[in-house]
C-alpha cells in the first residue's frame, strides 16, 4: 500500500481551514433558525431576501427563550456576536435593548432563503470581549437604508438616528410635554414614542434636523414603513405617522386615527395615494409600509404582512417642495394633522422592498412571532490563536483597521509564511496586521504562527485580498457665507464615506476653479480666498479617501465677496442757518457692493447726519463760533469704509452776549449806550463788529467804571477807513464774569 505525505505548512493550512472559527475564543453558542415555509409557525415567505436586518430577541422566562445568554453573558452584552450556522463568518449586529430580563438584537443576514430554513449562531462566553454593536453596518446605506429610528428611548437622547454618524440625531428636546418616550418589548422588541393629542391640539410630535433624509420625488423608488399603535379616535383630517412635506410623501390615516390607512405621494397638483382596504385597529400594534415602485409603476401599502391597497402612479410633473425635514408624528411643514397613539421603528429607504421581504420583516418582528426559534446551548472550543477578520477584502489605497490577534496563553512570538499585500505589515511582536494596501491583489491564503510561553504553538489562516476602493457620496447641504475678496464654505458629511474614513474635502468656486480650499480636521468648512470682489460665486464641495474624490455637492447659492467702500472726496461744508452743509463727491470703489448710506460727521463734538445721497445737514451738535474739521465715510454690506479727507468749517451766529444789525453800506453810524449795570459792572468788556464770516470788523475795549466810558459809537467803517459792505453784522460783547449777561440785557444800540 502506498502512502502519502503532506507536507507540514499544507497539513497546518487544512486544519485552519477545518477549524475556521469566527469567534474560536468564544465559549458558547446557541443556533438561530429562521423558518420562512408556510408551516411550523414559519414566515410563509416564498421568495429569497438578501441583507435582511433580522430581529433577535431573548428574554429571561425560560432557557429556550435565552434566559441563560442574559444571564451568562458581559453586562450590556459586550460578548455577543453572531455568526452564519457554520460559525465561519461573522455578521453585524445592534444591540438596542439589554436588560436583565429581556433583549432585541438586530443582526444583518446576508441571504434568509425561500420556504425552508437559514440558520446562524449567536455566541457568547468571552470575558475579554468588548461591545460590537453597531447600527450603521446592519442598516447600511448601501443596502437602501436612508434613516432608521428605534424609538427605543435609550440614553439621554432619547431617539436616536442610527445612520447620523455626526450626532446630530433626534435629541431629548424633541419630545414635547405632551409626548412620553418608553421602551417596549412586545412590539418586535421595538421601543416606541408615544404621542397623546386631543382634536384641535397643536404643538405634537417634532421634526428631524436633516432635511436630505427622505429626499425622494415621485420619480424615484422608496419604502416607508412603521409599527404604531392608534389609542383613541382623534377627528383631525389626516391623522400622519411620518410625512416629507404633503407635496412630497407622508403614511398616514384618512379622516381620523381609526380611518383606513394611506400612503401617499404628492406630485404638483396631483395627489395619488395608495389606501388600504384595512381600518386601523385602536389599541392593537400593526405594521404599515407604504412602497413607490417603479416596475411596476404603483403605490402600493400593506398592513400586517398583506397588500391592502394599490394604486398606478401617474406621470410626474409640477413642483415639489424637497427642502423640509422629515417629521414624526405631524405633518412636516405646518404642526397640524398630529397622531394619537404610539410610533415605533420608523423607517426611511431608498428602494422598492419587495412583498415577500415587508412579510419576512413582519413575520419576524410581530408580537409573538414563532418564525425564529434557538437551538440548545452548545460549547465551542478555544483557540490558541484565531483572527476576529478572518477573509478580509481591503480597499486599495484605504488603511485597514488593525486585524489584532486573539491568543489564548501568553505569546512570546508570531510569524507569517507568506507576503502580505504591498502596503501592509505583520507585526512578529503583537501578530498585528496594519497598514494602507496600495496593489490590487487576489485573494490569497495566509498562515500565521504564534510562539507560546512553555513551548506550545498556534495557528490560524487568513484570506487575504485587496480590491478596488470606492471613493464617498456627495457632501449635501452646501453653504457660503462671503468676506472681503474671500468666502467661507461649509457642508454636511455625505450619507455614504465609500471603502475608506474621509481624509479630506475640497471646495471649489464654479465660477474659477482654481479657487478653492481643503479641509483636513475639525468643524466641516474652509475659507477660500482671491476672490474678486462684487462677482457672484457658488461652490461644490468634493470628498476624498484612500480611493480617490468622489462626486461634487450641489452648488451653493450665489454669495458676492464685497470689502468695504473707499474715501469720498472733494468734500466741503457751508453753513446754512445755524447747520452745516456738507457735500462730496462718491468714493472710486464702492469695494464690490453698493453704498447703502454715507455718514458726515463733526469733530469735536457729536454731531453727525446719515443719508443715502451725497449730502446732508448737520443740524446738532455745533457751536457758533467754535472750528471744526468735517468728515465722511461710506457704508456698503461689508461695512463702514475710510474716513474722507477733513473740511474746516466754523459756524457764525447770535451767540450769548450779542445782536446783530444791518447796514445799507454807508458810514452810518451806530452808538451804544451802557445801562446802570453796565456802568457798575467794575469790569473791562469787548465790543466787536463782526461780519457773517466771523471775522472782526470793528472791536473797542472799555471799563467804564475806570476810564469813565459811557457810550461806544461805530461809525460803520472797517479797520481800514471803508464803509462796511451792505448786509447783516453780529454785535458781540466779551469779557469776563458776568459781564457779558449784563450787557446782553442792558446795552442797546
Amino acid at each position: 500500500m502506498k502512502r502519502f505525505l503532506l507536507p507540514l505548512a499544507l497539513l497546518a493550512l487544512v486544519a485552519g481551514e477545518a477549524d475556521a472559527q469566527a469567534f474560536p475564543a468564544w465559549s458558547k453558542y446557541r443556533t438561530i433558525t429562521i423558518n420562512t415555509a408556510a408551516t411550523g409557525g414559519g414566515a410563509g415567505v416564498t421568495e429569497a431576501n438578501t441583507n435582511v436586518p433580522i430581529l433577535v430577541r431573548l428574554n429571561n422566562l425560560s432557557t429556550a427563550a435565552g434566559a441563560n445568554v442574559l444571564s451568562e453573558a458581559l453586562a450590556g452584552g459586550a460578548d455577543i456576536r453572531f455568526t452564519n450556522g457554520a460559525g465561519d463568518t461573522a455578521y453585524p449586529h445592534q444591540i438596542e435593548r439589554w436588560t436583565a430580563s429581556g433583549a432585541d438584537i438586530w443582526v444583518k443576514v446576508p441571504l434568509v432563503a425561500a420556504n425552508g430554513n437559514t440558520t446562524l449562531r449567536i455566541y457568547w462566553g468571552n470575558s475579554a470581549a468588548t461591545n460590537a454593536s453597531n447600527g450603521p453596518a446592519v442598516f447600511d446605506t448601501t443596502q437602501g437604508y436612508t434613516a432608521v429610528w428605534h424609538m427605543n428611548g435609550a440614553g439621554s437622547g432619547g431617539l436616536v438616528d442610527e445612520l447620523d454618524a455626526t450626532g446630530g440625531g433626534l435629541t431629548a428636546a424633541q419630545f414635547n410635554s405632551s409626548g412620553t418616550n418608553a421602551a417596549s418589548s412586545d412590539v418586535g422588541g421595538i421601543g416606541y414614542y408615544r404621542i397623546l393629542t386631543t382634536d384641535g391640539s397643536t404643538g405634537q410630535g417634532f421634526t428631524t434636523s436633516n432635511v436630505a433624509r427622505g429626499a425622494f420625488l415621485n420619480t424615484q423608488a422608496f419604502t416607508i414603513s412603521s409599527w404604531v399603535n392608534p389609542t383613541s379616535v382623534e377627528h383631525t383630517p389626516y391623522p400622519t405617522i411620518i410625512s416629507k412635506h404633503d407635496n412630497l410623501w407622508s403614511l398616514r390615516t384618512n379622516t381620523n386615527v381609526a380611518g383606513p390607512w394611506l400612503f401617499f405621494v404628492g406630485n404638483g397638483g396631483n395627489w395619488p395615494e395608495a389606501q388600504s382596504s384595512e381600518m386601523a385597529v385602536l389599541g392593537q400594534w400593526q405594521h404599515v409600509v407604504g412602497v413607490r415602485s417603479l416596475t411596476p409603476d404603483a403605490m402600493t401599502i400593506y398592513v400586517n404582512g398583506v397588500m391592502t391597497g394599490t394604486t398606478a402612479s401617474p406621470a410626474s410633473g409640477g413642483t415639489q417642495n424637497n427642502t423640509t425635514s422629515i417629521a414624526i408624528g405631524r405633518r412636516s411643514e405646518q404642526a397640524d394633522r398630529f397622531w394619537n397613539g404610539a410610533i415605533g421603528e420608523l423607517r426611511v429607504e431608498s428602494v422598492a422592498r419587495s412583498a415577500a421581504r415587508v412579510k419576512l420583516e413582519y413575520e419576524t418582528q410581530k408580537p409573538g412571532a414563532t418564525a425564529l426559534t434557538l437551538g440548545a446551548t452548545l460549547s465551542a472550543q478555544a483557540r490558541a490563536l484565531y483572527y476576529p477578520s478572518k477573509k478580509p477584502t481591503y480597499a486599495q489605497n484605504v488603511a485597514i483597521e488593525n486585524n489584532v490577534p486573539v491568543v489564548t496563553g501568553t505569546a512570546t512570538s508570531f510569524s507569517i509564511n507568506n507576503t502580505l499585500p504591498a502596503g501592509l505589515s505583520f507585526s512578529t511582536t503583537t501578530g498585528t496586521i496594519s497598514g494602507t494596501p496600495t496593489t490590487i491583489t487576489a485573494a490569497a491564503q495566509y498562515i500565521v504562527t504564534v510562539n507560546l510561553q512553555g513551548g506550545g504553538t498556534g495557528l490560524d489562516t487568513l484570506t487575504i485580498a485587496v480590491a478596488v476602493g470606492t471613493s464617498p457620496g456627495a457632501p449635501t447641504n452646501v453653504t457660503a457665507v462671503a468676506g472681503a475678496g474671500q468666502a467661507t464654505v461649509s457642508w454636511t458629511a455625505p450619507l455614504s464615506i465609500g471603502s475608506g474614513a474621509i481624509l479630506s474635502y475640497k471646495a471649489r468656486a464654479v465660477q474659477d476653479t482654481a479657487k478653492n480650499c481643503t479641509w483636513t480636521t475639525g468643524p466641516l468648512s474652509c475659507v477660500i480666498t482671491g476672490l474678486t470682489n462684487g462677482t457672484a460665486y457658488t461652490f461644490t464641495v468634493t470628498a476624498s479617501n484612500g480611493a480617490g474624490a468622489g462626486a461634487a455637492s450641489a452648488a451653493s447659492a450665489a454669495v458676492t465677496p464685497a470689502t468695504v467702500p473707499g474715501a469720498p472726496t472733494g468734500v466741503t461744508a457751508i453753513q446754512v442757518g445755524q447747520s452745516a452743509r456738507v457735500t462730496w463727491i462718491a468714493p472710486a470703489s464702492n469695494g464690490g457692493a453698493a453704498i447703502t448710506s454715507y455718514t458726515a460727521t463733526s469733530t469735536p463734538g457729536s454731531g453727525s447726519c446719515t443719508t443715502t445721497g451725497t449730502t446732508c445737514d448737520i443740524t446738532s451738535g455745533l457751536t457758533i463760533g467754535t472750528s471744526y474739521t468735517i468728515t465722511v465715510r461710506a457704508t456698503n454690506s461689508a461695512g463702514a469704509g475710510t474716513v474722507s479727507a477733513g473740511a474746516s468749517f466754523s459756524p457764525v451766529g447770535i451767540l450769548p452776549g450779542s445782536f446783530t444789525l444791518k447796514t445799507n453800506g454807508y458810514a452810518r453810524p451806530f452808538t451804544f449806550v451802557f445801562s446802570k449795570e453796565a456802568l457798575e459792572s467794575k469790569e473791562a468788556f469787548t465790543m466787536s463788529i463782526l461780519d457773517a464770516w466771523g471775522r472782526s470788523v470793528w472791536s473797542r475795549t472799555v471799563n467804564p467804571s475806570k476810564d469813565g466810558t459811557r457810550e461806544l459809537t461805530w461809525n460803520g467803517r472797517n479797520a481800514s477807513g471803508q464803509a462796511a459792505s451792505a448786509g447783516v453784522y453780529v454785535v458781540r460783547v466779551s469779557g469776563a464774569g458776568s459781564v457779558t449777561n449784563i450787557i446782553q440785557k442792558t446795552i442797546t444800540p
